[in-house]
């Protein structure tokens, strides 16, 4: 819970006119944090950790409704990227590493599968420093990525 407490100090602190869009600021955690917690008390822990909801509750606290979503959606394509690509087969891997002539290169685990599980809280976390890091410098991230999802449909 010290993530969600840093995220409400910091929101609490970064607003300019603290007083405009309270009740907008207090719900914007619980409302992100509803479908993760969803998940995992559907799964029973299975699909999704607890944890990540705790952590998405103090994503929404830090950045708002809208910039929290579009971080917890950047998190979703960015983890949905890198489970792709690890399924790619280690003696594919191989093979291409023996023909750049990586000749170290050595496997110390096992082959991913569609039942391997990956931490889904570095995906929230790199999705909070993408929008984070461009509101710091004024790069407005939530309106280029809801504009790219409207140009897909």
């Amino acid at each position: 819970y010290s993530v969600a407490i840093l995220g409400l100090i910091y929101g609490a602190l970064m607003r300019e006119p603290w007083h405009e869009g309270m009740l907008s600021f207090i719900l914007a955690g619980p409302l992100l944090a509803f479908p993760l917690a969803g998940l995992w008390y559907v799964s029973r822990g299975t699909w999704m950790g607890l944890g990540d909801a705790k952590l998405m509750l103090g994503i929404g606290w830090m950045l708002g409704i809208i910039p929290g979503y579009v971080a917890l959606c950047l998190a979703f394509f960015i983890g949905a990227a890198v489970g792709v690509f690890i399924l790619i087969p280690l003696k594919y891997v191989a093979r291409v590493a023996a023909d750049w002539r990586i000749t170290r290169f050595r496997f110390t685990h096992r082959a991913f599968t569609m039942r391997s599980e990956v931490p889904f809280g570095p995906f929230l976390i790199v999705g909070l420093c993408i929008v984070w890091f461009g509101q710091l410098y004024l790069i407005d991230v939530p309106s280029y990525v809801i504009g790219v999802l409207a140009l897909s449909n």
